[in-house]
């Protein structure tokens, strides 16, 4: 009786795995950005983050999350039942490498260390699948475009300079004020993790509109929608724990 029961618990909640069809394009995006330091401080158990001296470990930049298509829901965009049950349970090992030429998939997995655990899997079947472009070369190249652009601008150079101090959101919307044009910075929030007695920035959430082909960062963060979060600055961490 009791394994009966656990089975139709587990029924249960396959029939809760949505099935999205083709969507319309995205009205907007999320484009999500991590201080690696800072997230390898929670989770320092994940691959991609056992080794932090080694050569090429992003200290002084942002890594790639991932780029969401918006209204909230654009998921799973023609994606099987199957494979959306094993990415919910986080099982993104069984899901499908993600095919993109050999050139593109060396700058995907210095720019996302989170490849090393099956990230850009995820991310791909998840958001990509929705993207206004849905093939992964273009939801990829889009992203580190995005990416690339962050990284250079005077909010690149803001955090790489404040490694190891406290940056508050203030400061950072000045940058991208600065960076991408005057309210440019009302389109970002934080967000922060406790650790022992720091608070750190693990990530950006960015406000952007549509479309992402052959738009400048500055211009898709110009008329996006404001975002708002609890943290209002934290510890931009250096490589390492502690």
């Amino acid at each position: 009786m009791k394994l009966l029961r656990n089975r139709l618990a587990l029924a249960a909640l396959f029939m809760l795995v949505p099935y999205f069809g083709a969507q319309a394009e995205p009205s907007s995006y999320v484009f999500a950005v991590t201080w690696h330091s800072g997230f390898c401080e929670t989770r320092p158990g994940l691959q991609e983050c056992m080794s932090q001296d080694a050569p090429g470990y992003p200290g002084d930049q942002f890594v790639l999350h991932g780029l969401w298509p918006q209204p909230y829901g654009s998921f799973y965009c023609d994606v099987d039942h199957q494979t959306q049950r094993n990415d919910l349970a986080g099982s993104w090992g069984k899901l499908d490498p993600v095919d993109l030429p050999s050139d593109l998939t060396e700058r995907l997995a210095a720019a996302m260390p989170g490849v090393a655990s099956h990230l850009d899997r995820h991310e791909w079947i998840k958001h990509g699948t929705c993207h206004e472009t849905p093939d992964p070369v273009s939801y990829f190249e889009h992203s580190l475009r995005l990416l690339e652009e962050l990284n250079a601008s005077e909010v690149g150079d803001l955090f790489a300079s404040e490694v190891g101090d406290h940056v508050s959101l203030h400061e950072i919307r000045a940058a991208f004020d600065r960076s991408f044009g005057e309210g440019a910075g009302q389109r970002v929030a934080l967000e922060c993790d406790t650790v022992g007695d720091r608070e750190l920035i693990v990530e950006l959430r960015i406000s952007l509109t549509s479309p992402i082909a052959d738009n400048s960062l500055r211009r898709l963060l110009d008329r996006a929608a404001h975002r708002h979060g609890a943290c209002d600055g934290g510890i931009v961490d250096a490589p390492g724990e502690g």
